[in-house]
């Protein structure tokens, strides 16, 4: 039996065509353009993978000085309204922000000196979630390595390569082409959210969308749906620091302020004094809602 190559399972748009469609884009109406991104998405092969436990990703909320923070709906997306408009989620549909890392959350919330409230997550033992790296085609083709398919991408790299010439480029300049739209310095939230929502729709399996940082060179961003998301996430600690931006994406962290406890009810347990900000006070086991 002959195995079909990637391109004959998923095939990409003529490449003439692909290429004339691109370098009409910046002149189509926002209707055309999120039909042609749409399109895009439904024929792309997707790169999506199962993602373990192990890692921290973290969450950064700008406060006010005076505001108080009591519960964990705090740290999470706002229960109370209709989802806004994001990078990664048109309006009403719910995801929340997460980062790799605490500079990261921090570039991505704009944060140049100011009391922040930081939370970090894991993913619960003995669980998993599907996560879409955007760009990872492209990502691998170009470095050799992606940025989440680690030890697979030689074998993302041997799949592209067992197809045709024209079929490879057009794969590769439409991954390149979505991965550029979703991450944006622009911040047209309208086009990169067409383009997350509609890989969630072409995957019901994937509960998270990650892409390069765009602002913290290196950093990645998850954009994580929000239904079911206790059944797979849970709180390792919360803490309340003031993040002081030094340069190029570095910060400086003071005043520390650390939650000892979480309740069932949800309500945090803070600690009577400060202490130093550029620790963690971990929760064991994960805070989850009973």
């Amino acid at each position: 039996m002959t195995l079909q190559t990637l391109a004959e399972k998923f095939p990409p748009l003529p490449i003439d065509e692909l290429v004339s469609e691109i370098g009409a884009f910046s002149g189509k109406s926002e209707d055309a353009k999120q039909a042609f991104l749409r399109r895009l998405v439904m024929a792309h092969p997707i790169v999506s993978l199962d993602w373990g436990g192990g890692w921290r990703y973290r969450r950064a909320r700008p406060l006010q000085s005076d505001e108080a923070i009591s519960n964990a709906d705090d740290t999470i997306w706002n229960k109370k309204s209709r989802p806004k408009l994001g990078r990664a989620n048109p309006e009403g549909f719910s995801v929340i922000y997460l980062a790799d890392r605490v500079d990261t959350a921090l570039g991505e919330t704009h944060i140049d000196d100011q009391s922040v409230l930081l939370s970090e997550f894991q993913i619960l033992r003995g669980q998993s979630l599907r996560i879409a790296p955007l760009g990872e085609f492209s990502q691998i083709q170009r470095t050799g390595r992606g940025l989440m398919t680690g030890d697979a991408s030689q074998a993302v790299s041997n799949a592209l390569n067992a197809s045709e010439r024209d079929q490879v480029q057009s794969i590769l300049i439409a991954d390149a082409f979505l991965l550029e739209v979703l991450t944006n310095r622009e911040d047209d939230y309208a086009l990169s959210s067409t383009i997350a929502k509609a890989v969630f729709e072409k995957l019901p399996e994937v509960k998270a969308v990650a892409f390069p940082s765009t602002r913290t060179r290196g950093g990645l961003c998850f954009a994580v749906r929000t239904d079911d998301f206790w059944q797979t996430w849970g709180i390792l600690s919360v803490r309340r620091v003031r993040a002081t931006h030094l340069a190029m994406g570095y910060y400086r962290l003071t005043e520390g302020h650390h939650v000892t406890d979480i309740t069932d009810d949800g309500t945090l347990v803070w600690e009577d004094k400060p202490d130093r900000a550029d620790i963690v006070l971990a929760f064991e086991p994960l805070w989850t809602p009973p």
